[in-house]
């Protein structure tokens, strides 16, 4: 802040952070993985429009709001694909952020549900 501050002229003496360190960062709290066992009885508890959610992220690798996004015109299960066109971030639906995040995925196991 300090920096962009002297760069516009608004600060003229010496940047008082300068040469400071951050220390080592620490967890909040400890990081615990699911054994495959524990995530298929944590999916089994869930409503079902949540466990075709949790499917399609751990198929497809999608984001959040990119799967609050999607529509049945962007799914073509005869070629096995999905088709990343939207993305709905707090209600507001509207293009991917990057050219990148436009995207065709594979569907995988989700083939034959959809079928």
């Amino acid at each position: 802040m300090f920096t962009r501050a002297a760069d516009w002229r608004y600060w003229t003496g010496q940047n008082p952070a300068w040469r400071t360190t951050l220390g080592r960062k620490r967890p909040k709290r400890e990081r615990r993985i699911l054994r495959d066992e524990q995530f298929g009885a944590l999916v089994a508890a869930m409503p079902a429009d949540i466990r075709l959610m949790i499917a399609v992220a751990v198929t497809t690798g999608m984001r959040v709001s990119e799967i609050l996004a999607l529509q049945w015109r962007c799914l073509d299960v005869d070629r096995g694909t999905v088709r990343v066109e939207k993305r709905c971030y707090r209600g507001d639906t509207d293009e991917p952020k990057t050219d990148q995040s436009r995207r065709e995925l594979p569907l995988g196991s989700l083939v034959a549900p959809l079928s």
